[in-house]
């Protein structure tokens, strides 16, 4: 039989002791958190965020500390839910929950606020975002605007709700090893240089791609590799690397598409300084900057 999902009242019911600071609903207290939300637009770079943050988190549970209470265990359970409903069972005796969404519920919403969560935030031009669910997942440009749309109603909320960490793709953060150290120390985590240049190296463009064929290997994604199933822990899809190309929507989407995009988007637009108008040039790669 299976087991029934959690209730909010079990997942909160070992919740951390009160934060020391607090900034708007986003808590600031010492130590790694109980819960990290990885929010991000489709094709931001919200699925790297999600599998670096839990890394860092696993690597802080293996450090020596204090004993846990009794009902909490030391594992760090990560999966992806827009409501409550899409946590698994047993995740309120995880030690962390790092979860990934990207059109959350107002139940995700408040389970968050409730366990004193760390928001991150991963933004991109939203054309560009629909031009990438469009080629690599195949996605119609209509059902890609609709989510899109959602997804960046959403961000603009949680932007102005809980001052999170933001992370905008065009500036190639997935690229940078300082970008494994702002996260550790986001999260209260300290860990040595190797520990970080490790984490990163796990994670660079290579190895995802090497990890994807392994998964399709296993047969993760199906005896025919559907883009649209991806493997449950990792939430890596076949394909799920693309090509970085900054401004590809004016190969992509036709005039009449862009406006649509644009007028759909256009509060998120406003909010994190992208394009409230069609403009002309050709698309670009990101630029890489050196680590510091």
């Amino acid at each position: 039989m299976a087991k029934s999902k959690p209730k909010l009242a079990q997942i909160v019911s070992s919740k951390p002791p009160r934060a020391t600071k607090r900034t708007a609903l986003q808590t600031v207290r010492p130590g790694p958190p109980r819960m990290v939300l990885c929010a991000g637009l489709k094709s931001s770079g919200s699925t790297w965020l999600y599998n670096v943050v839990a890394e860092i988190l696993k690597q802080a549970q293996q450090r020596p500390r204090s004993k846990p209470a009794q009902s909490i265990s030391r594992k760090t359970l990560q999966f992806y839910a827009d409501n409550l409903e899409d946590f698994p069972p047993d995740a309120e005796r995880a030690g962390a929950v790092v979860v990934k969404t990207h059109m959350p519920s107002r139940s995700v919403r408040f389970a968050m606020a409730v366990l004193e969560s760390r928001v991150l935030l991963s933004i991109r031009e939203p054309r560009d975002a629909i031009a990438s669910v469009m080629q690599r997942f195949g996605h119609p440009f209509n059902g890609a605007l609709k989510e899109i749309s959602i997804g960046a109603s959403r961000m603009v909320e949680f932007a102005n709700t809980y001052h999170p960490l933001i992370f905008r793709f065009e500036e190639g953060f997935y690229d940078q090893p300082d970008t494994v150290a702002q996260l550790a120390d986001f999260l209260g985590v300290q860990l040595s240089r190797s520990s970080l240049k490790k984490i990163f190296d796990a994670h660079t463009r290579v190895q995802i791609r090497k990890r994807i064929t392994a998964l399709q290997r296993r047969g993760v994604f199906g005896r025919a590799p559907d883009p649209d199933r991806f493997d449950a822990k990792t939430h890596w899809h076949p394909g799920h690397v693309g090509n970085m190309v900054i401004g590809k929507y004016r190969e992509s989407l036709t005039a009449k598409q862009q406006r649509a995009v644009l007028t759909a988007t256009r509060e998120f637009c406003k909010q994190f300084g992208y394009p409230l108008e069609p403009s002309p040039g050709p698309p670009s790669r990101p630029v890489r900057r050196a680590a510091s």
